[in-house]
């Protein structure tokens, strides 16, 4: 029975590296697909709020939430910046997916998931909102319906 708990206990502290609300988000530089700019999520706010959707192109659920995305930009655009890193994926990926789908967010690119992996992404999607401090306000594996 000792043993079961152990387990228990070991499993659930790898599940509980998820990101937490009320924590500051963590800096990496990362690419600006298409561009030679790069993006921290720590400085980049230039005052505003943010608004960060994880995302792959294979991802259906990334998919079906476009539509939530891009709704929530139409209507907040003017307090939050809005971003999608993308989880990975060779350059042509995520072109064919840009072309297809039409996705308006700064794409920022995470080369080998090395920055999802460090902040407790570990499923897709994933939608942050972070304040203008740098602190997360949101997690969820759907968009939040207002902001």
């Amino acid at each position: 029975m000792k043993k079961y708990i152990i387990s228990f206990l070991f499993a659930f502290s790898l599940v509980t590296n998820a990101i937490e609300v009320g924590t500051k988000i963590k800096g990496k530089e990362l690419s600006v697909w298409k561009s030679k700019d790069s993006f921290d999520l720590s400085k980049s706010t230039n005052g505003k709020k943010l608004v960060v959707n994880f995302w792959a192109s294979w991802c259906t659920a990334c998919i079906n939430e476009l539509a939530e995305l891009e709704e929530l930009k139409k209507k907040y655009s003017d307090e939050y910046e809005f971003v999608a890193i993308n989880a990975g994926e060779k350059n042509i990926k995520i072109k064919k997916f840009m072309k297809r789908y039409k996705f308006s967010y700064k794409i920022l690119e995470d080369k080998n998931r090395d920055y999802s992996k460090s902040i407790g992404v570990e499923e897709l999607p994933r939608t942050l909102v972070i304040d203008e401090k740098g602190t997360i306000t949101y997690s969820g594996t759907r968009p939040p319906k207002k902001l």
